[in-house]
């Protein structure tokens, strides 16, 4: 977003702008899922970023954790299907 503290590429779309607003205001999971893609595609679609990353990690849990899978970001790890039993 314009302003914000991690466009450091002084990005800005008038369309990306707007659909990011307008996610602010949806709750429907599906609809966000959809815009969030557009969103991608929008930013992509402009050469805005290069996204690259090296993530070097070690993962170790009980017997008891359940549902636990590698993410290539991590805060994908935690979801609604983890448990412990």
């Amino acid at each position: 977003m314009p302003g914000s503290d991690y466009n450091y590429g002084n990005y800005k779309d008038d369309d990306v702008t707007k659909l990011v607003g307008d996610l602010s205001k949806e709750f429907d999971t599906d609809k966000r899922g959809e815009m969030a893609v557009k969103l991608q595609d929008e930013i992509l679609d402009d050469d805005a970023y290069v996204f690259c990353s090296f993530l070097q990690m070690n993962l170790i849990s009980k017997k008891n954790v359940k549902n636990y899978t590698a993410h290539a970001c991590d805060y994908y790890e935690i979801t609604a299907d983890l448990d412990i039993e």
